[in-house]
């Protein structure tokens, strides 16, 4: 096609307008031997087409020659279309497939990413839960401070059983008891967390004495629990003596206490410490009436201790829970 000449689509449209009045034309030349530029022009004259070949001189040309030139050119833009249609149905094809791809793909890596993110979120909190941890105690298989700071327990007759997470150690609310490193509990604002079982009413659950002071640091049940600091103490509503397992958490900060119990708040005391704890005894299953003594059988812990932490900083309510749900 020329430089001047039309779109198909344009071509087609103009001359299938046309044709019928080509053919009947068509017979009339055939017969007369007319020239084109009488009758085919006249037919065409208000079309825009003077530019294609097949119109080119055409007063020399005879009328059946011009009409085959109309016609071949006509079936070969019709060929010419369907083939433009075949190449559009393609690409729009492709255009579905690549789509589809893109979309699947997309959605595999979202679950990819997901699925990262959720692993970085469990890195940071389990490095979060590392932070300011001052003793671990998994009580597996002893009573040693896996956190690093060497804070190592000596058992004093409490014995290995099954626990919540692995083995823990069982206390016969007599004469077992864990005796721990003083400096484990040190500072102002700190966190104990540990998992308990218990159907005892009246204990220690943790003890911190030093030479003028035998309830530095206590950690009682009345059955309720009474957290004591520098020889005072406040009463709460709190008790787990169910013969269940549960998460118990004690946050303590300069003007307040905070207690959980499985990973939710129960209740929150206006009492905390405003002088750093200064402990010199530390004990598990029992309550010091003196430094490292004075043990009387009504205040020793009957039941099973697991999985100690010790912080020395108050973990958030989000830590805590998220504390409960790992081991």
């Amino acid at each position: 096609m020329s430089a001047g000449a039309k779109e198909p689509e344009n071509f087609l449209v103009g001359f299938a307008t046309a044709l019928p009045s080509l053919r009947y034309y068509q017979e009339k030349l055939m017969k007369k031997r007319v020239k084109l530029q009488a009758a085919i022009l006249a037919v065409i004259a208000s079309s825009s087409y003077a530019d294609e070949s097949c119109l080119t001189d055409v007063e020399n040309k005879e009328p059946l020659e011009v009409f085959q030139c109309v016609e071949a050119k006509l079936n070969h833009l019709q060929k010419q279309m369907g083939r433009q249609q075949s190449i559009i149905q393609l690409i729009e094809q492709l255009e579905s497939d690549i789509k589809y791809y893109m979309n699947r793909r997309f959605g595999q890596l979202e679950k990819v990413i997901q699925a990262q993110q959720a692993q970085i979120e469990a890195l940071k909190m389990r490095l979060s839960l590392t932070d300011g941890l001052v003793a671990y105690y998994p009580f597996d298989s002893h009573a040693n401070d896996v956190s690093g700071n060497g804070h190592h327990g000596e058992v004093h007759g409490a014995t290995l059983v099954k626990g919540k997470f692995g083995n823990a150690y069982s206390f016969n609310g007599k004469d077992s008891r864990i005796k721990l490193s003083a400096s484990a509990i040190q500072g102002i604002e700190l966190t104990v967390n540990l998992w308990i079982k218990t159907k005892d009413n009246d204990y220690g659950l943790v003890s911190g004495a030093n030479q003028s002071s035998e309830n530095e640091y206590v950690i009682y049940f009345y059955p309720f629990l009474a957290p004591h600091y520098h020889s005072d103490y406040k009463n709460t509503n709190i008790s787990v003596s169910d013969n269940q397992w549960h998460s118990l958490t004690v946050v303590t900060k300069i003007a307040q206490t905070r207690v959980y119990v499985d990973g939710l708040p129960k209740q929150t005391l206006r009492y905390g410490s405003k002088t750093p704890f200064k402990v010199e005894g530390l004990w598990l299953g029992g309550e010091q009436d003196s430094l490292n003594g004075g043990w009387e059988l009504s205040q020793q812990f009957e039941g099973i201790m697991d999985e100690l932490r010790i912080y020395n900083r108050a973990l958030t309510d989000f830590e805590i829970q998220n504390l409960y749900k790992q081991r």
